[in-house]
């Protein structure tokens, strides 16, 4: 009794002492990470590499992936084949306006720096047309030539007897009126629109591209700390790191959520343009002073300089995960804005340009329309009081970043800030515009005919930022992917891994990728492909993986021999049309419906096809040699050298081949192929091949046979069964289909080595006779 006693009191005290610990763990980590409802995803810090981003998007409702997959497949090609059109192609913007903050010290005299100049004759007439005879805006009405040449009869003007009313408004009236117009106009503005301006200029965008031109140290340092620490909520945090964005991630917890969401969007905004500068980075330039030309690609070291954790103290892959929120919300601001979008002209005087872009316009927010996850808006200024001053502040803030763009001393810099600053702001106009929620609530953009001066409007200049903005966004994360890619090669995955304080030496890192047997597939005496896989695995799951990849393999090869055609010859015809010439097709009555809705972009040559299969409308040279480039890409992922070269292929390879080829169909023909189209039947997975020769080289999964050493590698097992379990091994397999048989046995030696041995003996015999 007095023994048990006092184990019941030290195993109560241990108890409580584990309670005590767990409880102190659980405190500490719940101040560490903010809780559950914490305002930060951690979730990329196991990723082998800090870009490899995954999980929910802060404040949203979707995830990285969808957004990745929704972008890179739908949206940038979309986006790239529109902003190359004249109406998006000129922005008009005053990049003569002087700083407003401190003196104009910092300009920029290198060659890179400056903005190439938009010749007169170059801007189409449509668009100067309407530059000199403006839209009639709110304030139309008050002016003088609003008053006169209205085109109305005296019989008609039934209030000509009060016209003497009109004469009593002086000109100083008049203007005073017009102010308050603009003042109404510019209420629901978050930034300033400088069009108007007399130092005003279009800029053709695509002869100035956005990317990296030398120009930085302190000038640009100031620009970003002027944003971050004056004009974000909460930024009173110094950093010694130059590319610290000023605000470190774990602040946020503090912050409300229309704060957090300010920071994003500014952060965003910059990891998207640091994005741009590092995927168009100066290389190298030449000597020539008289004709300055410069080499421009991609700099992966810089990419993790800017945004690797080591170099960012952690912060990096949150900066990246800002992109992806700001891009949400212009998303969002399009899908929104899409019933007043689809009712612009997009005027620039080339009327058949100008359909096209209404067409291409229709089917893009057709496409972001479709998204699920959309930014939900609502959730910022719902306080009631408390919300009308935010969004004031917000708008104070956006105001006073577009005025410090134009500090930038870079005027190729300052010209792509402000056109993103300026979209990012008509973005959330869009968001927050009760004109726009009235207008559409009413149906006022279902009606047949609007009258001229609707209660919401965007500038034509709005609109090009907007879109402009957006498809820097869409080429951000796309970019983003490519670094992804480079960054995942073996000979920097150490570099990744000791980034997220991973602690794997060299010689383990080596040993883990080498630990995979190596399959030589062949079909009869063919080698068609390296894979890599594990004797762990399964061999129906290996059996299944093999035939993907050679069935993928064909499907690119058959897409490839049909974009040829495409590019030669335009879309395929109907079904009852192939065959008929146009002497048949006329007495039969029979109309291509298909012809006129898939004009390739840039518009078409005819040029007949002799086997009378396609409609003959071959696109332009540009975009014969965009479907090529991605064929030539296509072919050489899957290419049998790979088998020499000792790499394996990788069904994400397969399936990154056929993205490109439908990326470029996709460039080429916005409004998608006919849907008899072989092209487009293969994209949808629905190709009928009965009948063809292609039919008899596919394997279908379920009849799919593996052999080894003239044994059939049976599924329901291991392959370590059959292989043994060395995982060091390189193996010749062969794959056929049920009903083919064993394959003939692999030689000892191939045809040439023994045709070798052969010259060699009787070399040496011939040297022996001669002895």
């Amino acid at each position: 009794m007095t023994t048990q006693a006092p184990r019941r009191v030290r195993r109560k005290l241990v108890t409580t002492s584990f309670l005590v610990l767990g409880l102190a763990i659980l405190v500490y980590w719940a101040d560490l990470t903010g809780g559950y409802f914490a305002a930060f995803d951690e979730a990329e810090t196991n990723k082998n590499c800090f870009c490899e981003l995954e999980g929910s998007i802060n404040d949203c409702s979707c995830d990285v992936d969808t957004v990745d997959h929704f972008n890179n497949m739908k949206v940038y090609p979309r986006l790239q084949s529109l902003l190359v059109k004249n109406f998006f192609r000129f922005y008009k913007v005053n990049l003569k306006q002087e700083c407003p903050f401190w003196p104009d010290d910092s300009r920029c005299a290198i060659r890179f720096c400056q903005v190439q100049n938009c010749e007169d004759k170059a801007i189409p007439e449509g668009m100067k047309e309407k530059a000199e005879h403006r839209e009639k805006a709110a304030s139309f009405k008050y002016t003088r030539e609003a008053q006169v040449d209205r085109g109305c009869s005296d019989v008609e003007d039934f209030d000509s007897a009060l016209g003497f009313l009109d004469t009593s408004i002086s000109d100083q009236a008049h203007r005073e009126f017009e102010l308050w117009a603009k003042h109404d106009e510019a209420e629901e503005d978050f930034c300033i629109v400088d069009d108007h301006d007399v130092d005003a200029q279009y800029v053709d965008l695509l002869l100035n591209p956005e990317r990296y031109t030398g120009y930085r140290g302190d000038s640009a340092h100031r620009i970003w700390k002027s944003i971050y620490l004056e004009n974000c909520f909460g930024g009173n945090n110094q950093s010694s790191n130059k590319f610290s964005s000023f605000v470190p991630h774990l602040d946020l917890r503090n912050l409300c959520v229309e704060q957090r969401a300010f920071y994003r969007i500014i952060s965003g905004l910059h990891s998207s343009i640091n994005i741009h500068l590092c995927s168009k980075y100066l290389l190298s330039e030449s000597k020539d002073f008289l004709d300055p030309q410069g080499i421009w690609g991609a700099n992966v070291k810089e990419f993790m300089r800017r945004f690797s954790p080591e170099t960012t103290s952690g912060e990096g892959p949150h900066w990246l995960r800002n992109l992806y929120f700001i891009y949400l919300v212009e998303l969002r601001a399009l899908a929104k804005a899409a019933p007043y979008l689809r009712r612009e002209d997009y005027y620039t005087g080339i009327a058949e340009e100008d359909e096209e872009v209404k067409l291409a316009i229709n089917d893009m927010l057709s496409i972001i329309e479709s998204f699920q996850s959309h930014f939900n808006e609502n959730a910022l200024f719902s306080s009631g009081i408390a919300s009308i001053k935010f969004k004031n502040d917000y708008k104070e803030k956006f105001r006073n970043i577009s005025r410090i763009m134009d500090c930038v001393g870079c005027d190729k810099c300052k010209l792509w800030g402000k056109l993103q600053t300026q979209g990012l702001g008509t973005a959330l106009k869009i968001l927050y515009s009760e004109k726009l929620q009235s207008a559409t609530e009413s149906g006022l953009w279902d009606k047949p005919h609007i009258e001229a001066d609707p209660i919401f409007r965007l500038s034509r200049t709005e609109i090009v930022a907007l879109f402009n903005a957006f498809g820097r966004l869409s080429t951000s994360i796309y970019e983003m992917e490519n670094f992804r890619r480079v960054l995942s090669n073996r000979s920097i995955l150490n570099n990744c891994r000791q980034t997220q304080n991973v602690k794997v030496t060299e010689s383990k890192a080596v040993q883990t990728l080498s630990k995979m047997v190596i399959l030589h597939v062949k079909h009869g005496d063919e080698n068609l492909f390296l894979y890599e896989t594990s004797v762990s695995n399964k061999t129906d799951v290996v059996i299944r993986e093999l035939v993907a990849v050679y069935n993928g393999r064909l499907k690119i090869q058959r897409l490839c021999m049909e974009i040829e055609e495409l590019a030669e010859h335009g879309t395929m015809l109907p079904q009852e049309m192939i065959g008929l010439n146009d002497d048949q097709i006329e007495e039969l009555k029979l109309t291509d419906v298909w012809a006129e809705k898939c004009i390739p972009m840039g518009g078409f040559n005819f040029n007949k096809d002799p086997l009378l299969r396609r409609n003959g409308r071959q696109p332009n040279e540009h975009m014969c040699k965009v479907l090529a480039n991605a064929m030539t890409d296509a072919k050489a992922m899957i290419d049998k050298k790979l088998v020499k070269d000792a790499k394996p292929l990788k069904l994400k390879d397969v399936e990154e081949a056929l993205n490109i080829l439908r990326g470029a169909v996709t460039i080429v023909y916005p409004m998608k192929l006919p849907p008899h189209d072989t092209i487009q039947m293969e994209f949808a997975n629905m190709e009928d091949l009965a009948g063809t020769q292609a039919s008899k080289e596919v394997i279908e999964p379920s009849k799919a046979q593996l052999w080894f050493a003239g044994r059939q590698v049976l599924p329901g097992k291991l392959l370590s069964e059959y292989l043994g379990s060395n995982d060091k091994t390189k193996v010749v397999v062969k794959l056929n289909q049920l009903g083919e048989g064993p394959p003939a046995r692999e030689q000892v030696i191939s045809e040439q080595v023994r045709r070798q041995m052969m010259a060699d003996a009787h070399r040496r015999q011939e040297e022996l006779r001669w002895l």
